[in-house]
């Protein structure tokens, strides 16, 4: 249960999910990360002592046949445990595997280092949804990915958004932080995985060009991951290191994105962003990539956000100036209340649950 956009909706579910209707049990891999804390104590938390999805199927197998749960719901790599053990499951056992991320992007990405795992990891793909009683996607364009690349039947297919808990970020929104901000200074903020899919080298390289336009721009990083190291390098090597600044993980990133004055997603590609709607959700409009992703579900173009070309810092650069200058005419509530009637607990568990009713 680390601090991802996945285990932040499961966190959500377990949390929330109606106790008259269901008695939500926990399995995971190994008993670490920061959400672990926040699961409320009616919620059995079960370690299935795996580091890998394959090396849980066993531990999975022997854990369903001693609860006989009615739905097992899963995501990222556990999809694997869940699909591959479902014919070792009891009968009726009904499986539901949520998708992280849009499957053509994502065998695009892994084709950039190996065509053959590529082809293979599709094969596997398109075997595994077979398995599944029920596949949850989390936009309309990856649900239209699903039925085109993996030839999954639109039956077995059901979209479902991302649940925001407004109540809480309301909260947190208010804390302080331990940035200071000078008067008039621009603040541009992002929340994600350091890593290719989100594009950040772009993002660096853009923001170079933004400052020459806007010198008073500051721009915040929250987030790890495995391209901590090469971003900050390239931070230095744009000269941009007083200007730039790598916060790591925050327990509270929503404090630090509602002071901010532009959200900005660069992704190359992406499934559902919760830190985009979270941004919405904090009042803060967003520069998005037009990318394979919700995006164009979740951004009306000079409401809440606008769109760049992806993979292009300086038509990225251009829209962040364009954005920059349309600030003052931003209506924030507009946008917190639009994101609410479409995204909060209220709307989008009851989703789940009539999914897991079937």
């Amino acid at each position: 249960m680390t601090s991802g956009g996945a285990e932040r909706v499961f966190l959500h579910l377990l949390n929330n999910l109606d106790r008259k209707k269901f008695e939500p049990v926990l399995a995971v891999g190994e008993l670490r990360g920061e959400f672990l804390a926040e699961i409320k104590s009616d919620v059995s938390v079960i370690e299935l002592n795996a580091i890998r999805a394959r090396s849980a199927i066993g531990p999975l197998i022997k854990t369903v046949w001693r609860l006989r749960p009615n739905v097992i719901m899963s995501t990222l790599g556990m999809n694997l445990a869940a699909a591959l053990g479902k014919p070792f499951f009891p009968k009726g056992v009904r499986i539901i595997l949520r998708e992280g991320n849009s499957p053509t992007a994502f065998l695009d990405d892994v084709k950039r280092k190996s065509r053959i795992r590529a082809g293979f990891y599709q094969r596997c793909y398109k075997y595994l949804y077979q398995l599944a009683d029920l596949v949850i996607c989390q936009s309309d364009f990856m649900k239209a990915d699903m039925e085109r690349t993996m030839g999954v039947p639109a039956s077995k297919l059901k979209r479902i958004h991302n649940p925001i808990n407004f109540e809480q970020i309301g909260k947190m929104s208010s804390e302080k932080t331990d940035q200071t901000s000078l008067p008039r200074q621009i603040r541009l903020n992002t929340v994600g995985r350091l890593s290719f899919q989100k594009a950040y080298d772009n993002l660096l390289r853009a923001f170079v060009i933004v400052r020459t336009v806007y010198s008073n721009s500051e721009l915040t990083f929250i987030g790890q991951g495995e391209d901590e190291a090469s971003l900050k390098e390239l931070t230095r090597t744009l000269h941009l290191e007083n200007h730039v600044h790598f916060l790591g993980f925050r327990s509270n990133p929503y404090a630090y994105t509602a002071r901010s004055n532009i959200f900005v997603l660069p992704s190359r590609y992406e499934g559902f962003s919760n830190a985009l709607v979270e941004s919405l959700a904090c009042g803060v409009p967003a520069v998005v990539t037009d990318c394979p992703s919700a995006n164009r579900e979740v951004i009306t173009e000079g409401f809440n956000g606008w769109f760049a070309k992806p993979d292009d810092a300086d038509d990225l650069a251009a829209v962040m100036i364009k954005a920059i200058g349309k600030i003052e005419t931003i209506d924030r509530r507009a946008i917190i209340e639009d994101c609410r009637s479409k995204y909060s607990l209220d709307v989008i568990i009851p989703q789940y649950e009539q999914a897991m009713l079937g």
